[in-house]
Order: structure tokens, then sequence, then C-alpha cells
């Protein structure tokens, strides 16, 4: 039932691999990943679009300062938008991490929200934001949200 989907991966970073999949080359898990065994954005694309389902890539390495960023967001949300005026959204990355993050910003700053609704929100779903690990996203969630 989703209209769209978005990734929030990098094209080429390393692919989730089973315990039962090689170290290396390619991953038959669904990952769309390339002969490397490495995330491909076009492969994902491709299969999403084969079957109607329109597909955004919106990349983020998770680690660079400049994701975590008001400018960056912005520069997101016309596609977010664009995303939830269609219908159902399905949201992404390697582990939901980033996808989580930028998702919970998007509602939080929709709805007028500040940044204790988006980490209660984020808990939901299984993502602690308030932690040492995530200063990073905690500073991103002020300054997208302004409180």
């Amino acid at each position: 039932g989703y209209s769209t989907v978005i990734s929030f991966r990098e094209n080429g970073e390393a692919t989730n691999r089973l315990s039962t999949e090689p170290t290396t080359g390619p991953v038959d898990n669904n990952e769309f990943s390339d002969a490397n065994g490495n995330y491909n954005v076009t492969a994902e694309q491709e299969a999403f679009v084969a079957v109607g389902i329109t597909f955004y890539n919106l990349p983020l390495s998770g680690t660079a300062e400049a994701d975590w960023t008001v400018e960056k967001f912005n520069s997101y949300k016309p596609t977010l938008q664009a995303a939830e005026a269609a219908g159902p959204v399905l949201a992404h990355c390697r582990a939901g991490h980033r996808s989580a993050a930028y998702t919970m910003a998007y509602l939080a700053q929709k709805a007028g929200q500040c940044t204790s609704w988006a980490v209660q929100e984020s808990k939901y779903v299984g993502f602690y934001f308030d932690t040492k690990d995530n200063i990073q996203v905690m500073k991103f969630f002020r300054e997208v949200l302004g409180c």
C-alpha cells in the first residue's frame, strides 16, 4: 500500500549481511546490493519504479556534520512533503537511525512540536536519541524545531 519509498542511504555504502551470507561479494537478501555487496541506489529505484511506486533518494552518511543541519533538512523537506502528499510512505536507511531522525524532525515541525516530542515519539519506534551517542541528532532536532 505504499505510494512512495524514500531511501536515506548513500549509494555504495556497506550492505547488511546475514550470518549465513559470505563476507564479500553480492548479497541476495533484498538489500539492493551491487557486485561488491554495497548498496546500489539505482537497483532499488528501478525495482520500485517498475511496480509503480515513486522512489526518492535523500542520501545521508549519518556521520557527516553536514547531514545534521537545518540547511540539509530544508533541502530535503520539499521531497518529504511531496512524498507525504502522494500517500503512504516507507522511509528507510540501513538501520533506521537516519530515516527515523529525519522523519521525526519532519513530523514534529509539521505539527509545531519541540525536540522533547520528537524524542518521545522516536522511542515508540525503537530509537532512543536522548543518549550520549546521539548528541548530533539532538542538536539537529533543536535546530530544526527551534525548541
